[in-house]
C-alpha cells in the first residue's frame, strides 16, 4: 500500500474513532448505547495502532529517535499515544464498576475527560510525525 494512502486512510479511520467517541460521550445516559460504542472505539483504535505499527515500525522508529534532540513532537504523540490507549483500559474498568455496582461514577467521568484531551491530542500531533 502506498504510504501516502496508508496515512491518509490511518487518518480517516483516527477521525471517525473520534466521531464515534462523541456519539459514544453524547448517548452516555444510554448504557446499551454507550458500552458498544465505546468498546467498538476501542476496538477500531487498536486496531489501527496496530496496523501502523505493522505498515511503518512505529516502535522501532520510537526507539531509534528517543535520544535525538528535536524530535519533541514525536514523544509527545507517542506519550498521547500510549497514555490514551491506557485511557481506554482505565475507562473499561471503571466503566465496568459504574455497570456493575453503580460506584466510582466521578473517577469514571474525569478519567474520561482526560481521555478525551489525549486521544485528541494523539490525533493532532498525528499530523507532525
Amino acid at each position: 500500500m502506498d504510504a501516502d494512502i496508508g496515512t491518509r486512510i490511518s487518518s480517516g479511520v483516527s477521525m471517525g474513532v473520534l466521531l464515534l467517541l462523541a456519539f459514544g460521550i453524547y448517548h452516555r445516559h444510554r448504557p446499551r448505547v454507550h458500552i458498544p460504542v465505546m468498546l467498538v472505539s476501542f476496538v477500531i483504535d487498536l486496531a489501527n495502532v496496530i496496523l501502523i505499527e505493522v505498515r511503518r515500525g512505529a516502535v522501532e522508529k520510537a526507539i531509534s529517535t528517543a535520544s535525538a534532540p528535536g524530535e519533541w513532537i514525536l514523544k509527545l504523540h507517542i506519550a498521547v499515544s500510549v497514555l490514551s490507549l491506557a485511557g481506554y483500559v482505565s475507562a473499561i474498568i471503571t466503566g465496568l464498576r459504574l455497570l456493575r455496582k453503580n460506584q466510582g461514577r466521578h473517577v469514571h467521568r474525569v478519567n474520561a475527560a482526560a481521555f478525551i484531551f489525549l486521544r485528541v491530542m494523539n490525533y493532532l500531533t498525528s499530523f507532525y510525525v
